[in-house]
């Protein structure tokens, strides 16, 4: 698959509202929160964050893993109550 087609472009803003800069051609992942599946994905991207975290070469690299796996719990979290409320638009991607 050469990523054309269902999987194309998007824009991307910051929580500021200013579009995101990437490289040209770097790949992108976008999880909806109308996937069930997508839940797991990022539970699982939260527990690499903390075994990182784990491994990390400071105490202060430590705390800023255990941070963003903090912050990506709490984003399933809200991924799932979302889900629980939307039943009707959560489906299996095509």
């Amino acid at each position: 698959m050469d990523g054309r087609g269902k999987y194309g472009s998007i824009v991307i803003l910051g929580a500021d509202g200013e579009r995101k800069e990437y490289p040209p051609g770097m790949p992108i992942f976008v999880l909806l929160g109308r996937d069930p599946f997508g839940v797991e994905a990022i539970d699982a991207y939260a527990e690499a964050l903390a075994r990182a975290a784990d491994i990390a070469p400071t105490e202060e690299r430590a705390r800023e893993l255990e941070r963003q796996a903090d912050d990506v719990r709490a984003y399933a979290l809200n991924v799932r109550a979302w889900q629980l409320e939307n039943p009707e638009h959560v489906k299996q991607p095509d």
